[in-house]
């Protein structure tokens, strides 16, 4: 019986990192295909940029409402829903005639995509006691999507068009909706009879983003959101303009520190069951941190080969917060505490690209980095008081 057990939350396990992989993949494929989206709408890079921000946006606003979903109707139910939108968004995307039909498509795209990941790890929750592995390899799934979506959609968009290659993500997730419904037992709701508009109250909302060590968690997960934005928006264009490395080098660069931040979330995440939440997410922030301050000096090729070393390993603590959160959580309100937290978190931390941008433009690069850095050490000084004061945060 144990051993039957043991299977099916391996199997479950198995079935999440893939759907994570699938739906991290069928946003980040569109990134390759811009270039042939301008020249098929006729339209400009900022209206591009403005419909992708959309889609981002709508995936960070969703996950409260997932969570409550969740709560309501149970997380297999929500995840199949997901897979589901993410499959029509994709064809809508590939079919779209013009481009107020793209961007609406990519909005959806991103609206069902934000449905998945909180009910899936609240799902992971329930099945492994300790889940920080489990969340580990979750998250390494999506970063392993930053490395492969890119190349794969460039290369189907060159060979057929980019409207082929946007179908990827409705390739991948209709066969996993099937695997879902086929593989993955019903899952019991925490308030299977209380009414959406009771559970989407102020009085809800204010109750989990006031309690101590929610807000200590979101503040973390927030900052290391900050930091991992303003490292994925700008670090090709940093290490061309400051280190003069071709686009080539820089971009392989780039995608070195989402392989290394793949394998490394795992092994962040069975540390964090072993040794505790916020012993890991320091150490994972001080290596991080440390890798920013190598790259802001002057420094050989291989100080930059450290410092992408360093940064590959150091993001890799969201597996970890967001265990964090799932621990510090009530577990009758955990669903629609988890999606809470995420969106809250989400938006915070999505303004490490706008700063970042700024600050570089007005004050340079060294001034930039230097305030993510700066972030970080923040972060790592609360965890100290925190463990020193004994403060049970």
């Amino acid at each position: 019986m144990a051993s039957v057990e043991w299977q099916y939350r391996n199997t479950v396990l198995s079935l999440v990192v893939l759907a994570n992989l699938g739906q991290m993949a069928s946003r980040l494929v569109i990134s390759p295909l811009v270039p042939d989206i301008l020249d098929t709408f006729s339209t400009s890079k900022a209206a591009v940029g403005l419909a992708l921000t959309g889609m981002w946006v709508a995936y960070a606003l969703v996950q409260f409402p997932s969570g409550v979903l969740g709560a309501r109707f149970g997380e297999r139910r929500v995840i199949a829903v997901s897979l589901g939108l993410i499959a029509v968004g994709s064809i809508w995307l590939a079919v779209s005639p013009s481009f107020v039909f793209f961007g609406c498509a990519v909005f959806f795209l991103g609206a069902g995509a934000g449905l998945y990941f909180s009910v899936a790890a609240n799902l992971l929750s329930k099945l492994f006691s300790k889940h920080g592995q489990a969340i580990g390899f979750t998250t390494a799934a999506g970063s392993l999507a930053g490395l492969v979506a890119p190349v794969v959609g460039a290369y189907v968009g060159t060979q057929y068009s980019w409207r082929v290659a946007a179908l990827l993500g409705a390739a991948i997730a209709l066969p996993l909706l099937v695997l879902f419904r086929l593989r993955v037992r019903p899952t019991r709701p925490e308030s299977p009879n209380e009414s959406l508009r009771r559970q989407v109250t102020l009085s809800t909302m204010v109750g989990f983003l006031t309690a101590p060590s929610v807000v200590y968690t979101i503040f973390l997960a927030a900052a290391g959101t900050f930091a991992f934005q303003a490292v994925i928006s700008f670090f090709p264009t940093f290490l061309v303009e400051q280190r003069h490395l071709t686009t080539q080098s820089a971009g392989l660069l780039f995608g070195v520190i989402f392989l290394l931040s793949a394998m490394a979330q795992p092994l962040t995440g069975r540390l964090s069951d072993k040794v505790g939440h916020d012993i890991v997410i320091a150490g994972s922030m001080l290596v991080a941190m440390a890798g920013l301050l190598l790259l802001l000096y002057e420094t050989p090729w291989f100080g930059v080969a450290g410092a992408v070393l360093l940064l590959g390993i150091g993001l890799s603590w969201f597996p970890v917060v967001l265990s964090r959160f799932l621990y510090v959580l009530p577990d009758t309100d955990r669903s629609k505490g988890f999606g809470l937290v995420r969106t809250v978190y989400m938006l915070f931390g999505a303004l490490g690209s706008l700063v970042t941008g700024t600050v570089a433009q007005t004050q340079g690069w060294m001034m930039a980095y230097g305030v993510v850095a700066g972030l970080l050490a923040f972060s790592v000084l609360l965890i100290v008081v925190n463990q020193l004061a004994d403060l049970d945060l």
